[in-house]
């Protein structure tokens, strides 16, 4: 038995997994959900639980030696793309004045996204400078 971690918006993604993987949550499995991703980082760091960090934060903790992937570094790999957590990028509208962020932003805007997931969804929204 472990304790779950994961952050208070990404609360399908544990059954999700564990369905993926074949594992049934157990009846008094515990969770603890985080604000947000880095704090919830820290606390799989520091032995609370089994936390989900990003593929560029799991490396990093991997080459130093304090975290390892028991499953293997892809077991998740061939996840059904519809169950693999989104990311949205979310900002004051008064930020696409600062140059680099309306140069990121045009870039997601014009992608294709849905054809990299093999899955219809929807088409980032252009907002006006």
């Amino acid at each position: 038995r472990f304790t779950l971690l994961d952050t208070v918006k990404s609360k399908r993604l544990w059954p999700d997994i564990l369905r993926h993987l074949g594992v049934e949550l157990a009846e008094g499995d515990r969770s603890i959900g985080f604000d947000d991703a880095a704090t919830m980082r820290r606390a799989t760091l520091q032995g609370i639980g089994v936390g989900l960090v990003s593929v560029i934060d799991a490396e990093e903790d991997f080459r130093s030696g304090a975290l390892v992937a028991p499953l293997g570094r892809d077991a998740l790999s061939d996840m059904k793309p519809e169950e693999v957590p989104g990311f949205y990028l979310v900002m004051p509208r008064g930020h696409l004045r600062v140059k680099a962020v309306a140069a990121l932003h045009r870039w997601l805007v014009q992608q294709d996204w849905g054809s990299d997931l093999k899955l219809s969804l929807p088409k980032p929204t252009p907002l006006s400078d």
